[in-house]
């Protein structure tokens, strides 16, 4: 890092030399700014400050070379400039390369995400935040936008990359009750049908977990979808008789148990979503329980 800063620095040097004899009015900030580096972004307030001080003691040149130029018939008109302020009467939706996009399930669900409509002018936070939402859906691994100027509207052309439909995913975990463990998860989107997804995930642990499940949606609108699970998982028992039993027992000649159950679930469950985090379940599950309780010293 050092030995980059030290390169732009003797570059600076070279490119000041050169600027120092094209110019008439020179402001030179080398001492005032003595103590900022290239990586002092934050300070961003004083270098303003001190930028706005050092030019105020050349307000006079400035002046001077502002009457000079109207005496040689130079002048310069500031002028604002304004946003045009078009409606986007089309969109377009494409693969990365320009392909249009033929699946007429997926255009509708980037569009109900973006929720942008035809006929309307909408500014450049607006357009962002629309992006975002269908990069944050994770199917897509780059989503970006350009406008084509039609003369008194625009196009916005969609464009996306897909990502991989399966994808491995690897954590480390720690759990003061269930004990560490390794957890490996596989996810499969668009296995069977579109707009859907397989997941397998398995703790490596102590307490062995493992959990298999398909879900579909199964409108238009991702609001209404199926969930199929399987699971199956060994957890230590929490019940607080048996631990309170442990602490005020000093008779190191007790017994006291030490249950562990195994649970093997199947469950199938049709949803709706109301909202991002409200949504009504309906489910029918099968549960088949173990217990196993080891009696330590």
């Amino acid at each position: 890092m050092k030995m980059i800063y030290q390169t732009h620095a003797i570059r600076s040097v070279e490119d000041f030399k050169h600027q120092k004899g094209l110019s008439n009015i020179l402001v030179d900030f080398v001492d005032p700014l003595g103590d900022i580096t290239t990586k002092d972004f934050a300070r961003y307030r004083k270098i303003i400050k001190i930028g706005e001080k050092e030019a105020r003691k050349h307000l006079p040149e400035f002046v001077a070379l502002a009457e000079t130029q109207r005496k040689l018939g130079i002048q310069y008109e500031h002028k604002m400039i304004e946003e045009v302020k078009l409606p986007t009467t089309k969109f377009t939706y494409n693969e990365e390369d320009g392909t249009p996009l033929t699946d007429t399930a997926e255009i509708e669900v980037i569009k109900k995400q973006m929720g942008l409509a035809e006929g309307k002018y909408y500014d450049v936070k607006t357009v962002n935040e629309a992006i975002d939402r269908v990069f944050g859906m994770r199917q897509y691994v780059k989503v970006y936008y350009t406008y084509t100027n039609t003369g008194d509207a625009l196009t916005m052309n969609i464009f996306v990359k897909r990502a991989k439909k399966g994808a491995f995913k690897l954590a480390l975990h720690y759990d003061t009750e269930q004990s560490v463990g390794i957890i490996v998860n596989y996810t499969y989107r668009n296995i069977i049908l579109n707009r859907s997804r397989f997941l397998a995930t398995v703790d490596i642990s102590e307490r062995f977990k493992a959990r298999l499940a398909y879900q579909q949606f199964l409108d238009s609108g991702e609001r209404l979808w199926l969930d199929l699970e399987a699971k199956m998982i060994h957890l230590k028992s929490n019940d607080l008789n048996f631990r309170l039993y442990d602490v005020g027992n000093e008779s190191s000649s007790d017994n006291f148990p030490n249950h562990m159950y195994r649970n093997i679930t199947g469950k199938i469950a049709l949803n709706y979503n109301i909202s991002p985090n409200v949504v009504i379940s309906w489910e029918q599950n099968s549960v088949q329980k173990e217990c196993t309780v080891c009696w330590i010293r």
